[in-house]
């Protein structure tokens, strides 16, 4: 039989909330406001745009001024990313606390997007996108973080840079 202390102790575990895990990206309880917004209107968009007047109304409520200019790219850049079934990136469902791999390189392409952010979304683009698919693609999630001004992004861990191979050489 087990003494008091030990049915605390059990009771305690079994009743504290699950950790939400680190709080680096990883999970969505890591995540900032911004990119809370994207990652949760991502994954009612891939589910056939569920009860999407909630996300034009947390649009609304969160992103500032510049709300239907940010869904709207948002959307287009999803958009771009399903058009080839064989490069759809993993968004998963809306329940799951973690971020699969593409939407964390999701987000952090759109964090790098945005001018001045100090990163080259290029190296994630490609995880996400064919070739001819990428320069579409990143206007579009530049667009979205310009137009989340109100609800910053944050880069996350050191910004990808594209290797010198990797460099476009001006055109002489």
């Amino acid at each position: 039989m087990a003494d008091q202390q030990t049915i605390r102790q059990i009771h305690r575990r079994a009743f504290q909330p699950a950790d939400p895990g680190p709080l680096d990206g990883t999970v969505v309880f890591g995540l900032s406001q911004g990119e809370q917004l994207l990652l949760w209107s991502a994954r009612r968009w891939r589910h056939g745009r569920f009860c999407w007047d909630q996300v034009e109304a947390e649009y609304k409520r969160l992103a500032g001024p510049r709300w239907a200019d940010a869904l709207l790219a948002w959307e287009e850049a999803l958009d771009l990313l399903h058009q080839l079934p064989s490069r759809t990136p993993e968004i998963r469902n809306g329940c799951d606390s973690r971020l699969s791999p593409a939407e964390r390189a999701l987000l952090t392409a759109t964090a790098a997007s945005l001018p001045g952010a100090g990163g080259d979304p290029s190296f994630l683009l490609a995880r996400l996108a064919p070739p001819a698919a990428r320069p579409e693609l990143a206007a579009a999630l530049s667009r979205v973080a310009a137009s989340l001004e109100d609800c910053p992004l944050p880069l996350r861990g050191p910004a990808p840079v594209a290797a010198d191979s990797e460099r476009r050489v001006p055109a002489a």
